[in-house]
């Protein structure tokens, strides 16, 4: 009996790898494709992209491995129920719990990782996201210059390179136009490096704009009413006249950047924020509901995957699992945005529609055991008498 419950869990977990590899892979290339699109038109390096889809994989992770299971233990055991295997055990005298027992303790340790995954690395993974997101979108992280065009990076100011380096922070053949109150200036410079305000904060009186140190260069200033003065340079720093850099800021700005632990405390104490009561018990409820659901959609996957004949049967239950599945999660998310508002309390908006489903689950999974609520009592009456 104990190889049993390893070839189920075989059977299961073969299948979930593989749905989730997938369902990962699909959502990351839809993002992925997003951001290389804001990437090269940011004239960044394609590396960002992938850092930033890094951050996101939690979230996903959140995402696949519900339908993942769901899918994997259905697969499975539709498998051994086409096989006839299912037929073999049942003669053998092993009862459907033993046989959903391998199926239970593997969405069991899956609802553990995914409390994890939701209590801390989504939050944590989404806030470095929108931060380093910013950063790109903002242009002080590289100029984005593209190769021998010129751009407007600010009202007043003009750039222009013959060559980029691949990481963005070398610019060769550089040119710049500044217009000022009073005239203009133009800058020329063999090579140009970018030198983000990050990389200054140890110089004293350095502030957060962006510094571009000129190697072999010229900086021509144009005056009303007067000549044009000349001056060349060896190696000059460059501050480009441009608004303080705006991080994005400290984590915990909205509830989906708070750990759960943070949720329950109501926010971040070392931060100020306007976070609405509703927002954090709509995080709190969600995150828990989403957990909790893991061996629901298990119990419910089995009785699923085993309607339909034999061999020749067909995978009714496969088709309205999906059904039942892309249901049960808009209704969450639906609800969710109710409680959010302030329209329903979380019981009913979100507690409501998992305990209809667990009820489901369990009338299913009882009427394929051929179970009834007066076999579960004797046999609870029956052990208790033992124990005595």
């Amino acid at each position: 009996m104990k190889t049993l419950p390893f070839y189920l869990l075989r059977n299961v977990s073969v299948p979930f790898v593989l749905t989730t590899v997938v369902i990962l892979l699909a959502l990351s290339l839809e993002r992925l494709l997003r951001l290389v699109d804001l990437i090269v038109s940011e004239g960044a390096s394609i590396s960002s992209a992938f850092l930033l889809l890094s951050y996101l994989q939690p979230h996903y992770l959140g995402l696949a491995v519900p339908a993942a299971l769901f899918f994997s233990i259905m697969i499975g055991f539709r498998k051994m129920h086409e096989q006839s295997e299912l037929v073999v055990m049942q003669s053998a005298g092993v009862p459907y719990n033993m046989l959903a027992k391998p199926a239970l303790m593997f969405a069991a340790g899956l609802m553990v990782v995914m409390f994890l995954v939701s209590a801390y690395l989504q939050p944590i993974g989404r806030y470095s996201y929108r931060a380093d997101l910013q950063d790109l979108k903002s242009g002080y992280a590289s100029l984005r210059v593209k190769p021998s065009v010129f751009q407007k990076i600010d009202d007043n100011i003009i750039v222009r390179a013959d060559r980029v380096s691949l990481d963005g922070q070398t610019l060769f053949g550089f040119f710049a136009s500044v217009e000022e109150e009073n005239g203009r200036r133009i800058i020329l410079a063999s090579r140009a490096v970018i030198v983000p305000p990050a990389d200054l904060s140890h110089i004293q009186g350095a502030d957060d704009r962006m510094t571009i140190v000129l190697h072999d260069g010229q900086i021509i200033r144009e005056k009303d009413g007067q000549d044009p003065s000349l001056l060349s340079v060896n190696s000059y720093p460059w501050r480009l006249p441009l608004p303080p850099y705006a991080p994005y800021g400290v984590r915990g700005q909205d509830e989906r950047e708070l750990t759960f632990f943070e949720l329950l405390d109501g926010g971040r104490d070392s931060i100020a924020h306007t976070i609405k009561p509703e927002y954090i018990s709509a995080e709190i409820h969600s995150n828990l509901v989403n957990v909790l659901s893991l061996p629901i959609l298990a119990l419910l996957a089995i009785p699923l995957a085993l309607m339909g004949a034999g061999r020749t049967g067909q995978a009714k239950g496969i088709v309205i699992g999906i059904l039942i599945l892309i249901i049960y999660e808009k209704t969450l998310g639906v609800s969710s945005a109710l409680v959010r508002g302030g329209d329903l309390h979380p019981f009913f908006a979100l507690w409501c529609p998992y305990l209809i489903l667990m009820a489901v689950a369990i009338a299913s999974f009882m009427r394929m055991a051929g179970l009834s609520l007066h076999d579960i009592f004797a046999r609870f009456n029956q052990k208790g008498a033992a124990n005595e």
